[in-house]
């Protein structure tokens, strides 16, 4: 059985997918364009939420738990937390600015950093991701039980707003491939209580299609029940 921390890709997987499309949105964004302006802002806010509750997870649970077995090894971890906190706060705040500009110069120069910002948002996670499941993955793995390693995911998670939760679980169940969902959902359903799992999968279900559903509950008997 694969350990429970190596779980912690998928949520990686899905933060880089929604930033390679805000990437994108933002490169190709009229400034004028008020509604697409505003469903940049709505996704970057929630986007914003899930990698702060994600990292605090792991600053307030999984660092000094490592801290304790492998001392001076989170520090620069944490640090990263804090710029990549400082860098979605900028580009909030140049969206902001944006929607209250009112010269095509101004627009063009907030539209020019935040284009600027999501580029620099998506090289710097996907290198501070990759470091994690390079380097202190395996560490956790060396260092922690099966068992521990689950307790301190499940405590990391307790740092995500609870009713977020089932729209979390959805946007990242469809970001990953099938074989990823149908090891995800087995691995949620090994330690959650179905009446805690149902709004999560619902929102799952609504957003991976009714064919992908079914795909799932064939691989897994236990989830058509």
């Amino acid at each position: 059985m694969e350990a429970p921390v190596r779980k912690i890709r998928y949520i990686h997987k899905a933060i880089r997918k929604e930033l390679d499309r805000l990437e994108q949105e933002a490169l190709a964004l009229n400034p004028n364009d008020r509604e697409a302006l505003d469903r940049l802002a709505e996704r970057h806010a929630f986007l914003q939420m899930v990698v702060r509750a994600h990292s605090d997870g792991e600053d307030e649970v999984m660092f000094p738990e490592l801290e304790t077995k492998v001392p001076n090894v989170t520090e620069p971890y944490v640090l990263d937390h804090r710029a990549k906190d400082e860098a979605f706060e900028t580009v909030g705040r140049l969206i902001g600015e944006l929607r209250e500009a009112s010269s095509e110069q101004r627009r063009s120069e907030l539209l020019w950093g935040i284009q600027r910002g999501f580029i620099a948002l998506n090289t710097d996670l996907v290198n501070h991701f990759r470091k994690e499941e390079l380097h202190l993955v395996p560490l956790v793995e060396q260092n922690f039980g099966f068992e521990e390693q689950g307790e301190t995911v499940r405590r990391s998670l307790e740092h995500y707003p609870r009713e977020q939760m089932p729209r979390i679980f959805g946007w990242m169940i469809n970001a990953l491939d099938p074989d990823e969902r149908a090891d995800q959902l087995q691995t949620v359903m090994r330690t959650l209580p179905p009446q805690a799992l149902a709004p999560a999968f619902e929102e799952a279900r609504k957003l991976i299609g009714p064919d992908a559903w079914r795909e799932l509950q064939r691989r897994i008997p236990d989830l058509a029940a």
